[in-house]
């Protein structure tokens, strides 16, 4: 996501959006998490105010998965 070009107009993956519903709560999700990697916070959340909280819990799930996976290989010799 932080190589994504929150500019361009790309096709949505929201199942919802593809059903005709006009409200699709992850619109813009990508967008900002790529404009939070670009340093503009206020034009993140004006794309979707859920883009911080994602960047942390995604963040927070990676770190913890290398730390279980460091851990596994590093006790092995």
């Amino acid at each position: 996501m932080a190589l994504l070009n929150p500019y361009a107009d790309t096709a949505s993956f929201c199942i919802i959006d593809r059903m005709g519903f006009s409200f699709c709560p992850g619109t813009g999700l990508g967008r900002s998490i790529a404009l939070l990697f670009r340093g503009e916070l206020s034009a993140s959340v004006e794309m979707n105010i859920l883009g911080v909280p994602a960047l942390v819990i995604i963040s927070s799930r990676v770190v913890t998965i290398w730390k279980r996976n460091l851990n596994i290989y590093g006790d092995t010799p």
